[in-house]
């Protein structure tokens, strides 16, 4: 079992902690739930995608090449969005502040 994943878009990529990957999918998949597109066909099917990716550690990340730009522009978003919420944490293991 590795202890990191590949994130990949379009022919180039990175190797990240296979945990803090893990942690940035489950914010990223809060933040794509409480979005006002969490009923889109799009979006529903890739938060899906990423649960798997979260949980299981041999599958990396992909960013699709044939998303759309307004799909790009949307994952951007919620992505951006995800970092915002996990910098307010002062660690991973403390209760968010209310």
């Amino acid at each position: 079992m590795s202890m990191t994943k590949f994130v990949a878009y379009q022919g180039h990529g990175f190797w990240a902690y296979d945990v803090a990957l893990g942690i940035f999918l489950k914010y990223l998949i809060n933040v794509a739930e409480e979005s006002s597109e969490a009923a889109h066909t799009w979006l529903s099917g890739r938060v899906s995608s990423w649960r798997v990716i979260a949980c299981i550690h041999d599958i990396g990340l992909t960013l699709e090449a044939d998303w759309s730009a307004v799909q790009r522009q949307m994952f951007v978003a919620l992505a951006e969005e995800a970092c915002a919420r996990l910098a307010t944490r002062d660690s991973i293991l403390s209760t968010p502040e209310p």
